[in-house]
């Protein structure tokens, strides 16, 4: 379908649902623009803000000193092969006060890499004092992380590219007018529900971070800076234009419903049409949010502005943030939304083959009988890697708002239900010594045997369900052996044999490319059958089976391509093809072999393989062992760290021990639960030689100084 080029779009013919959508969408924000448009300004010379730039700031902990110190990792504005701006901070002695001015490319006279903040610490550019990130989040906590408006994007429509300046009194004035509309707007709230998300951001603990012991979750970093409610992640201009699309889209609500009449299209249901236009305003209204939050960073390499999600987690990524111009017509604005919105229900009408049922309901009840479906696709929960419900939080607190009493079903709750949620999240608490793992089911934290046991249900579900000939297909990716290991008792604790299992690459390059992290680029697929298993299989016996399985998979993949940590888990397919056919794995004696046995020694199937591979035909007797892990550890997760299990898992299937490996004089490090291997420079000085990883960083740092008779 052609699209409408005016705002107001077009309710007749073409697809009706794409149609109402725009036609509303663009009501709404011409309603909201009449109302606040008059905050965010063109400049005289017709240059249209796009956002703004803040950096929150700390007062300095010198009594002598007193400067409010700007916080930021860098000061670039644009940073680009053929571009670079930059903010120089320039200190005034007797004023005390820091300012800012713009300079661009060869006028550069400073590093703009060199920010106010590094490894966690702050630094004065006054009196040059260190503040320790323990200290800085006291701070902010106390209620001293203020903030500034320091800079502002713009862009011309006749002029090619971004135009960057420095803020001014009239952009301050705006600000503050806004503030000033926002308690109006509040006072004269007329729907029922406040609009203000004073929902609090959850805690282990349900309470309030108010020391250094206290709880947090470390995907909601914000907590542990002072910000306690959903309305701390916008500030109050953010606030307003959120605030004011809100207003618009409830009040639209019976136009909408008057204008689906109008059309009487026959087989239309009236009030479900007018509850779907509503439910996607609402999204554009969630993107919006997704945009215009105190959490936003600016891409410096595409002069844009990113989004809360980067990643799984409400981060404290940078203590600079854009604030969005939401009729800007550029990247992120209402339109930009309303277009990604427009685009889904475009693409997705070209499908003809109509849905015959969505329900909403537990997994682990399902609402079906016995051998009912021929096959069954699933991608479950990934254990600990998405806290789901604490980051659909920050959505369904607008969401609830904007559409709540349309869907009470879904906003039964005054946050995301979260009772039977099946993930684990106690490896993600911090600082949560305190809390006694007695209390785990009463404070809501899930454990990795509760993970294990909901999904065992989900599971027999599934099993009951499907045909005895049919094929259930489980997509599973977790870069640690503990949620592999949970996830694995639940698929055979259900009864299920895997009969074929594929690694499949279900990551964006770019992703992986823009993450140091043991990331995974693939997810295993693996498809089970209900078929009749074996009582009891002896280990000693089926080991080869499994042995010989995954090493001609493993030249498979190897020649594929498949590398890193993937590696590992694709072979763990293969392995559970045999492992998987027998209710009971037992040794001689008679003792249950478990899952976690199984993984560990797929490690050293692994391990052994690479090793041969990287040595080139070589044997591995040549190198010591110590050499043999830095050679897997290496392929494997790169310069990343890992948790120590699986380190010390890697290790052991080499017969090495970790412990004796972390230390000043060794090329492994330990920081808290997490294990690096060191690379020559990151090393301190090399004086004995225990292994040939020790001759060869030592040989590498004396090349590089030229040194080369030693």
């Amino acid at each position: 379908m052609k699209k409408q080029s005016t705002l107001e779009g077009n309710s007749e013919g073409g697809n009706l649902l794409h149609s109402m959508v725009e036609k509303w969408a663009n009501r709404v924000f011409n309603d909201v623009r009449v109302e606040i448009g008059d905050l965010y300004c063109k400049d005289q010379d017709g240059h249209v803000p796009i956002g703004y730039f803040w950096m929150r700031t700390i007062p300095c902990q010198n009594p002598e000193c007193g400067v409010e110190i700007p916080l930021t990792a860098h000061f670039y504005l644009a940073n680009t092969k053929s571009r670079k701006v930059a903010l120089k901070p320039i200190f005034d002695k007797n004023e005390k006060t820091i300012g800012f001015v713009i300079q661009e490319g060869k006028r550069i006279d400073f590093d703009p890499q060199e920010g106010t903040v590094s490894f966690g610490r702050a630094r004065c550019p006054g009196c040059k004092q260190t503040i320790d990130g323990t200290r800085i989040r006291k701070l902010a906590r106390d209620g001293k992380l203020n903030q500034r408006m320091v800079a502002v994007a713009l862009y011309h429509q006749d002029k090619k590219g971004k135009k960057y300046r420095i803020s001014n009194e009239k952009d301050i004035k705006l600000f503050n007018l806004a503030e000033k509309r926002l308690n109006q707007k509040i006072k004269t709230w007329k729907w029922l529900e406040s609009p203000v998300p004073e929902e609090r951001l959850a805690t282990p603990d349900g309470k309030k971070v108010v020391d250094e012991s206290g709880t947090f979750f470390v995907h909601l970093q914000p907590v542990n800076y002072g910000m306690h409610e959903f309305k701390d992640l916008f500030n109050s201009r953010q606030l307003l234009s959120i605030i004011t699309f809100l207003d618009k889209i409830k009040s639209s609500y019976m136009g909408i419903i008057a204008d689906c009449e109008r059309l009487k299209v026959h087989g239309i249901d009236v009030e479900e049409l007018a509850k779907a236009i509503m439910a996607y305003l609402a999204i554009i209204l969630d993107r919006l949010a997704d945009k215009n939050s105190n959490l936003v960073i600016w891409n410096t390499a595409g002069e844009k502005i990113e989004h809360v999600f980067g990643r799984t987690s409400l981060p404290m990524m940078a203590w600079n943030y854009v604030e969005l111009h939401p009729f800007s017509g550029r990247n992120g604005d209402w339109l930009s939304n309303r277009d990604w919105v427009l685009n889904f229900i475009e693409n997705t009408s070209i499908i003809r083959t109509p849905c015959k049922q969505i329900m909403c309901s537990s997994a682990t009840s399902l609402p079906f009988e016995d051998n009912f479906f021929d096959a069954v696709f699933t991608d479950p929960p990934y254990y600990d890697n998405i806290p789901y419900a604490d980051l659909s939080d920050f959505f369904y607190v607008w969401l609830k708002r904007t559409i709540g009493d349309l869907f009470p079903e879904i906003f039964k709750t005054p946050l995301s239900p979260r009772q039977k949620e099946c993930i684990q999240n106690s490896s993600l608490i911090r600082r949560g010594t305190n809390l006694d793992e007695s209390r785990y089911e009463e404070l809501g934290i899930k454990d990795g045997r509760y993970f294990e046991n909901v999904m065992t249900e989900c599971f027999k579900e599934i099993y009951r369900t499907l045909k005895p000939k049919g094929i259930a297909t489980i997509i599973y990716a977790h870069r640690t052996t503990s949620g592999w290991e949970m996830m694995l008792n639940s698929l055979v604790n259900a009864g299920f044999v895997v009969t074929a299992s594929w690694p499949i690459h279900t990551e964006l390059r770019e992703r992986l490319r823009a993450k140091t992290s043991a990331a995974l680029a693939s997810s295993i697929y693996m498809v089970c059958r209900k078929i009749k298993r074996e009582k009891v299989g002896f280990y000693r016996e089926i080991q080869p089976a499994i042995r010989n399985s995954v090493e001609h998979r493993l030249r498979q993949f190897w020649n594929e391509g498949v590398a890193g940590g993937d590696f590992f888990i694709s072979a763990i397919g293969p392995s559970m093809e045999i492992f998987s056919k027998y209710e009971r794995i037992e040794t001689y004696s008679g003792k249950e072999v478990a899952v976690s046995e199984l993984l560990d020694y797929i490690r050293s199937v692994v391990t052994n393989f690479v090793i041969n591979q990287l040595l080139r035909g070589a044997s591995p007797t040549k190198i010591d062992r110590e050499s043999q892990f830095y050679l897997a550890y290496r392929w494997t997760h790169l310069d990343n760290k890992v948790e120590f299990d699986d380190a010390r898992k890697l290790a052991g299937a080499m017969g090495v021990s970790l412990e004796k490996l972390w230390g000043e004089k060794n090329f492994v490090k330990k920081t808290g639960k997490y294990i690096q291997v060191l690379g020559p420079k990151q090393r301190q000085e090399i004086r004995d030689t225990q292994n040939m990883v020790d001759a060869m960083h030592k040989a590498a740092l004396l090349w590089e100084k030229g040194e080369t008779e030693e």
